[in-house]
């Protein structure tokens, strides 16, 4: 009988457990028989793995989700190990049981970044961090055995780089890929992982059920299998205000294989312009000078100008292996602000070479105009679209028009800003990066299988060895998930809510300098920290003392103490003092204090926030006067069209996997969605429900009513109403804000999903009007009661709907 999954040996050693290790030395004969037979085996076809797919049906070891860098890996390391002449005790099962595994590839071959393979792109990292190298220099799948093989290994060592081209590190992928195709099925796309139950009597998980289509034909199939990695890689982020799928606004992934079809004239003076800032917004740009000879181009930035990415070897150890542990081990706040000062490392900065590849060209225009206006090549700073149009002219190709605003003054956006401008582009090229979050999708029906049942908006968290902390009570230890690619917020950004308050202090050190400042519910201090200057690049002013109070009881004691070593090892003692306490129960040091700041917000603004607390402590220690950061906070709802995902979140339990779950349908409903939407979705105007002065707020408005009206956009249905909240730090001497809705950058508050029992049928120009109603929950007072009341103002008696739905957070 096979020992338990191959897997989880490669992770954790548990061959004493099960016996495993004198199993082995008894079958020491044996497993030098089969690694001969298989050595034989695969001598006559050198490019073939030791590892084998199962039957359709059978059990696997493992399923693979994606067939990129991280499965590849994942096969090489498997194939090294089985392939090995000696391997460790705990692992020798592996060579008289090969681990069973699938790779389910969504693309129709290998390939990776195809849409960026540019003429002379190199690569931005080492090829010594090859899929092999660090690990086992001497596995026949490094990067310089591959050049050996393919005999350029000498005339490579004379180019004198570690940094090969991108062409070249793609074919080397390749060459490994070939060897593993018995064990990968291409164009099969992954829609969901369920799970298979034991028995009645006996409850827990007997396997992970993975289900993908095939997307050539449209059959499904389903796999079992006792461990499932998911590894599919980022998904194209695409700005809100942009149109989600034009077919004149292409992502960068997609650049080198769909503009050609568009531009098919290569001598054509088109117009191109190019969002983003970072090596593949800036690779793209160069790249059209040479594509396009005759084109118009403009790169659109944010910031001021590109910036240099930095690669030097201290900040590059970031990256080593053995700093996985220190990161992991830190807390959120600290991980958070220590990732958003390394993101010079990898985001929104391009290498140097480029850089002044691409200087060297503007500068090539200016020795023949001065003007920049007049170039054919220009960056363009301080700017962000704000809206796109499609411009139809019978003389000329359909085009788009962008309205593009000058972010370098702080204009209100209902305020004629004559740095504005407009331009009109053939096409647009947007180099935004991606998002990580696929698997939240994949594992949507075993979010109950998270360690507390999964709560509303809780994302699956990871382990040190990446594998999704599960509710063992429910699946055994020989069962597992682990996550490859998405890791960088525990292992390694929600950076709008720490750069807003880092900006609101550190923009502001005449409103902190010798100030007593209260944090509120400090957790790890990283806001009372941004007050002193012993932290690099934040010179803040000194604030004569910061009191950080960790606003929990004796159960979360650990994150004061640890606040305290953080505190300490940055050198911040004399300036910030930690109490640890309910606010409402300690004292503090001081009467009065001048500043109080708290991140205190949750989903929906108020579930699960402390803004009670804040209240308490600004009526108890505030100085008349006193600050208080942020001030101002705005929850707002809209109506949007979803239902292809209601029916995935709330139908599903009519049918989950041939048995009716309908009774936790209801159940469902009444539970709100954190989750992200797209701006396409949203079908009316948004409208404030709801407006928080935090110097005039009392305890008592947060059980409040709301009466509003949402103007439609549009014919659509309307499936679900949507929450979020803008957050304002008007004190500030250049006022600060964010928001958390579908049209602004990502943040872990996501937006609230309020699903509707009815499906409402709406017109343009017509009105709903909502009655909203809010209170803490009687028995605790952080969780919410909810009533939603609706009526659709139609002037089609068939279309005119009213109704009223109760959830709970």
């Amino acid at each position: 009988m096979p020992p338990p999954s191959s897997f989880e040996a490669l992770s954790h050693d548990y061959s004493a457990s099960n016996g495993q290790g004198q199993k082995s030395r008894d079958n020491a004969q044996a497993i030098h028989n089969t690694t001969l037979a298989w050595k034989k085996e695969s001598s006559a076809t050198p490019e073939k793995s030791f590892l084998r797919m199962p039957p359709q049906g059978s059990l696997h070891d493992v399923v693979c989700v994606g067939f990129g860098p991280a499965s590849l890996a994942i096969a090489i390391a498997l194939q090294d190990l089985v392939g090995m002449h000696t391997v460790p005790e705990n692992l020798s099962h592996l060579l008289l049981y090969p681990p069973s595994i699938v790779f389910l590839e969504r693309q129709c071959h290998f390939a990776w970044h195809a849409g960026m393979l540019l003429p002379g792109a190199k690569m931005q990292i080492s090829f010594i961090k090859d899929l092999a190298t660090l690990r086992n220099p001497k596995s026949e799948f490094t990067f310089l055995n591959y050049l050996h093989r393919h005999g350029r290994l000498v005339q490579y060592s004379n180019l004198g780089t570690f940094l090969p081209l991108r062409l070249e590190y793609e074919d080397y992928m390749r060459w490994c890929s070939v060897w593993f195709e018995d064990v990968v099925e291409y164009g099969k796309e992954v829609i969901d992982i369920g799970f298979e139950e034991k028995s009645q009597k006996s409850p827990g998980l007997s396997c992970f059920l993975v289900s993908y289509r095939d997307k050539r034909t449209g059959e499904s199939t389903v796999r079992k299998a006792k461990n499932v990695v998911i590894a599919v890689g980022g998904k194209p982020a695409m700005p809100k205000c942009l149109p989600q799928d034009h077919q004149r606004i292409i992502h960068s992934s997609n650049y080198s294989t769909v503009v050609p079809g568009l531009l098919k004239d290569t001598k054509k003076p088109y117009r191109i312009a190019v969002i983003g800032s970072g090596q593949s917004a800036a690779e793209i740009f160069h790249d059209l000078h040479s594509r396009y000879p005759n084109a118009k181009t403009s790169l659109l930035i944010n910031g001021s100008a590109l910036r240099q990415s930095d690669d030097s070897p201290f900040v590059n150890e970031i990256f080593d292996p053995d700093r996985v542990d220190r990161v992991y081990q830190q807390s959120d706040e600290v991980r958070a602000a220590a990732i958003l000062q390394d993101r010079g490392t990898n985001y929104g900065v391009v290498r140097l070479e480029l850089l002044e590849q691409i200087y060297a060209d503007l500068y090539s225009q200016r020795i023949k105009c001065n003007d920049e206006s007049q170039w054919q090549h220009r960056i363009l700073p301080f700017c962000e679209v704000e809206n796109i149009e499609d411009v139809f002219s019978p003389d000329s190709a359909p085009a788009l028009r962008l309205h593009i605003r000058n972010t370098s003054y702080n204009q209100k956006r209902n305020q004629l800003n004559q740095l504005n401008q407009v331009m009109d582009a053939d096409i647009l090229l947007v180099a935004t990066g991606y998002v990580r979050n696929a698997h939240e999708d994949l594992l949507q029906h075993v979010h109950f299988l998270m360690p507390e049942g999964g709560r509303t908006g809780e994302t699956w968290k990871v382990d040190r060895n990446y594998r999704v902390k599960m509710n063992r009570q429910m699946v055994p230890q020989e069962l597992g998930i682990w996550l490859q690619g998405c890791n960088e917020k525990s292992h390694g950004k929600d950076e709008v809510r720490t750069k807003s308050y880092r900006d609101a202090i550190c923009q502001n050190k005449h409103l902190f300098k010798d100030k007593i400042v209260l944090d509120v519910g400090c957790g790890t201090s990283i806001l009372s920290m941004f007050e002193t200057p012993s932290v690099p690049l934040l010179n803040t002013g000194i604030p004569s003392l910061m009191i950080s109070v960790q606003n929990t009881g004796v159960d979360m004691s650990t994150i004061i103490e640890k606040a305290r070593e953080i505190v300490k090892i940055n050198g911040m003692e004399d300036k910030i003092t930690l109490i640890q306490g309910k606010m409402e129960e300690v004292e503090l040091p001081f009467a009065k204090v001048d500043i109080i700041i708290s991140e205190w917000m949750g989903y929906f603004l108020l579930y699960e926030s402390m803004l009670d607390t804040v209240i308490y402590a600004r009526d108890k220690y505030l100085v008349p006067g006193g600050l208080i950061f942020p001030d101002k906070a705005t929850i707002f709802m809209a109506g949007i069209e979803d239902g292809d995902y209601k029916e995935e979140k709330i139908d599903f339990w009519n049918n989950v996997y041939g048995f009716d779950y309908s009774p936790l349908k209801q159940s469902a409903l009444t539970e709100p969605l954190v989750d992200t939407v797209e701006m396409k979705a949203v079908v009316t105007d948004p409208t404030p429900v709801l407006i928080l002065d935090l110097h005039k707020v009392k305890a008592s408005d947060l059980n409040f009513s709301s009466a509003f009206i949402l103007d439609v956009r549009r014919n659509d249905f309307i499936h679900a109403l949507i929450a979020w909240f803008d957050i304002d730090f008007t004190a500030c001497h250049k006022p600060i804000h964010f928001s958390t809705g579908p049209h602004a950058r990502y943040t872990h508050w996501k937006q609230t999903v309020f699903y509707l029992s009815d499906v409402l049928t709406v017109e343009k120009e017509e009105q709903i009007h909502v009655f909203l109603q809010n209170k803490p929950n009687d028995k605790n007072k952080r969780d919410l009661d909810i009533k939603i009341s609706y009526d659709v103002d139609s002037q089609n008696q068939k279309r005119r709907i009213s109704g009223s739905s109760d959830y709970k957070m």
